[in-house]
């Protein structure tokens, strides 16, 4: 694998251009993936890559979408996309049936590496990432010669030589240049599957001595976003010793969802003026210190007073975010949980734990939640 590997790191940067979606997939139904993926079987022309690339969207119909290279080699059908990523839906490599396997990037450097086999998604994670992998997608990367080491070394030539080794199929400048089945895409609206939260041991643990965790956990669904954000703005409180009347009516307006009343707006202007005066008093405790006695900056913390400080400055901004008007809550929900992390939660009372199970269940909801 080391020689498909370095083959491809020589030569990736060569074969496409700033943006593509290259997706293998094992199927025995390529009309039907054709469809999933937006084509019509019966609509196809024929075209190299360069060609396809020369098809514009303002060259495409209004009722088009993209285009894609759709090549048969055996058992597997390889897509190629340069406008759209349909490859990269959970819910169209579902469709291979057998196996699927697509990486996905953009010219301003984001990119997405999905496998899935059954009708599951085993691995998904960005491709500069490899050690954000779960267990299970360690478990598969594991189980080839695409190690993740190629990954940090060169993400690009390990997805292509990751590609290679399942199908058998080496994708060089030669396969791209001949003419290919190239098909146009139009809207597709796909079926939301049903998915099952993955949670850990950990996760599981907080939950057999946490009923509200438990309930979230067990049935993970939109009602349960709002939930989820007063226990954020409930473990931020609690963590950084934040009090008074403001906090309070805070907790009540954030349990009851209002974040359009005046009293609502009025308890985030009093909280923004905490922030501040919590930062101020950091900043005035770290500099009455002698210089061999504080650290760099004013770092939060709870080993200092100024740390200590800045982490009520956090907690103000998690209740404020926490009342900010949404129409969404299922995706706010993830942005509240996120910034409970700037109050450094214990993990001796289970918080960090309650934590890592507010993110995985607010993932879970915003990408099950169908779109408002």
């Amino acid at each position: 694998m080391s020689s498909s590997f370095d083959f491809y790191r020589s030569l990736s940067m060569a074969l496409f251009n700033d943006m593509a979606c290259v997706s293998w997939l094992r199927t025995a139904n390529s009309e039907g993936l054709v469809r999933r993926f937006g084509g019509d079987p019966e609509g196809a022309t024929e075209g190299t890559w360069e060609e396809l690339l020369a098809t514009a969207y303002e060259d495409l119909d209004e009722d088009e979408d993209g285009a894609m290279l759709a090549v048969r080699h055996g058992e597997w059908l390889i897509t190629v996309e340069p406008f759209n990523f349909r490859g990269a839906v959970p819910e169209v490599l579902s469709g291979a049936g057998q196996e699927a396997y697509s990486v996905c990037w953009t010219g301003t450097g984001q990119s997405l590496v999905t496998y899935a086999t059954a009708g599951e998604v085993v691995a998904r994670f960005d491709a500069y990432d490899v050690d954000a992998l779960s267990p299970a997608g360690l478990a598969w990367l594991d189980g080839h010669q695409v190690k993740a080491a190629h990954w940090r070394e060169d993400w690009r030539a390990a997805a292509l030589a990751l590609g290679e080794e399942l199908s058998g199929v080496r994708m060089d400048e030669d396969w791209l240049a001949r003419p290919r089945p190239m098909f146009t895409l139009g809207p597709v609206r796909l079926p939301r599957r049903p998915r099952r939260l993955r949670v850990d041991d950990e996760t599981k643990a907080i939950a057999k001595t946490d009923p509200r965790i438990a309930r979230i956990i067990d049935e993970p669904t939109p009602d349960k976003a709002e939930e989820i954000i007063l226990m954020a703005a409930e473990m931020a409180v609690v963590t950084a010793g934040v009090e008074g009347p403001d906090v309070t009516q805070a907790l009540e307006l954030i349990a009851a969802g209002d974040r359009r009343s005046g009293q609502a707006d009025d308890v985030r202007s009093k909280l923004a003026r905490s922030e501040k005066d919590f930062r101020t008093q950091a900043r005035e405790a770290y500099a009455a210190l002698a210089p061999q006695d504080r650290e760099d900056w004013v770092a939060p913390g709870h080993g200092t007073t100024y740390g200590r400080l800045m982490i009520k400055a956090a907690a103000a901004v998690v209740l404020q975010t926490a009342l900010t008007p949404d129409d969404d809550p299922a995706a706010f929900a993830i942005q509240v949980v996120n910034d409970i992390g700037g109050v450094y939660l214990s993990s001796e009372n289970g918080d960090v734990a309650r934590h890592r199970a507010l993110s995985a269940a607010a993932s879970y909801i915003e990408e099950s939640d169908p779109p408002r």
